[in-house]
Formats: C-alpha cells, structure tokens, sequence
C-alpha cells in the first residue's frame, strides 16, 4: 500500500484552487482522491456513547464514487481508543487484500509509536496540519508542546529535528532524542533516524544506502526528498 501524505493533500488541494484553509471534509477528499488518481479513500468518523467510543471506517472508490466496505470497533474510555485505531487498521489492511508478510513487516502499535498521550497527540497532528500548509513556524511551536506532554515522543522530535535543520539550526540533539527512542518509530521515521546518525559518525555511504529505497518508497514526502541529497543531509 502507498498512502497519500497529508502535504501532498493539500499541495493537490492548492492546484485545484480550493485551498481556504478549511478542514478536509469528505467532499472535499472525494474531489481531490479524483484528480490524484487514488483508488482507496478511507473516511473514519468516532461517536461517544456514555462511556463507549463507537468507531466506523468506511472506504470509498472516488473514481467510481462506490464503498468497498465497512468497519466498525468499540472501545471503553478513551484509554481504548488508541487500541482501536489498531484493530481498525489490521482490518482495513486485511480487506484491501494486503499480503501478511507487508502487514507484520510495518505494523505499528500506535500506543507506542506516536504516544499514549491523547493531548500530545492534538499537539502533534496540529503541527503536521501546519506544517503541511507551510507554516513551519506554528508547526515547530505544536511539535515542541507535545514534546513537553510526553518527552519520549520521538515522532515530535525528528518533527522538530527535521525543522531545525532545515532552517540551519542544529538539529542533532532532537535527532539524538529520537534515536534514541527509534526502536518505537514506524519504519520510513526509523530509517530517517538510522541515516542521519549514520552521517553523524561518518558512514556517508552507509545512510545512502538506507535512503535510496525510501525515497523510491515515500516518492512524496518533502523531508525525504530533502534528505535523499547527501550533501543536503549531512550540512
């Protein structure tokens, strides 16, 4: 499976002229999956029922405006949710007929991955929400709030890595942050950490290696098509 990034959604979203800023409603992904040619759109929606959260997942073919089909969990408190977007995930993956082997190869627990934290968690998809639409600045801001929520969340800090060496800062001490929790990180965020320090110690063809086939396997994310220049990389 190849997901469409969130940057590449609204960069989409900007050359159709529909950029205003809105949130990206069901219309609107239907509108934008057409021109990106995407054959799977995944439309997920979480009602509170006293103390029980009820999930559906419902995937849609845009180009033919068809459902494919239907999921539903349940979780008790908000403690559960996270376990639920798991399960969702494995069915999900399960029906669009993903081969086992890819499934356990990149199977991420979310819980540990991103973070338990549900506050920590706004925090950080608010800064991939900006920075998707540019503002670096209010991202770095959002990124370094979840970071202060829960100091172990390592997907913040290559966020705040990334950003920092972008804009010429030193980005190595929230590299090292993050590697030094990467056995959490999913695979793309893990091999980004894995060839940074590479660099860092000198073992340029070594993190070259590791950037090769993830730039040919996430051909759309800006940080590693930045990263995918060695000289670009190692300043």
């Amino acid at each position: 499976l190849r997901v469409l990034t969130r940057g590449r959604l609204i960069e989409l979203i900007r050359q159709m002229g529909l950029d205003r800023g809105q949130r990206i409603d069901e219309e609107l992904a239907r509108e934008v999956g057409k021109k990106a040619g995407v054959r799977v759109l995944l439309l997920a929606s979480v009602q509170k029922l006293g103390e029980t959260y009820v999930a559906e997942l419902r995937a849609i073919d845009p180009e033919r405006d068809a459902y494919l089909f239907t999921l539903q969990e349940k979780a008790t408190g908000k403690d559960g949710l996270l376990h639920l977007i798991d399960r969702l995930s494995d069915r999900a993956r399960g029906e669009l007929r993903e081969g086992q082997a890819d499934v356990k190869a990149n199977e991420v627990n979310v819980a540990d991955a991103v973070t338990p934290s549900l506050e920590a968690y706004r925090h950080y998809f608010q800064g991939l929400e900006r920075s998707a639409r540019l503002d670096d600045d209010g991202a770095l801001a959002e990124f370094r709030a979840a970071v202060a929520i829960e100091p172990r969340f390592a997907l913040a800090e290559l966020e705040i890595a990334q950003l920092d060496s972008l804009y010429g800062r030193d980005g190595d001490p929230a590299f090292q942050r993050a590697f030094a929790h990467a056995e959490t990180l999913p695979v793309k965020e893990r091999e980004l950490v894995r060839a940074q320090v590479a660099f860092k110690r000198g073992r340029k063809a070594d993190a070259v290696a590791i950037l090769e086939p993830l730039a040919l396997r996430f051909p759309d994310d800006r940080f590693v098509a930045l990263t995918d220049k060695p000289q670009t990389f190692a300043d």
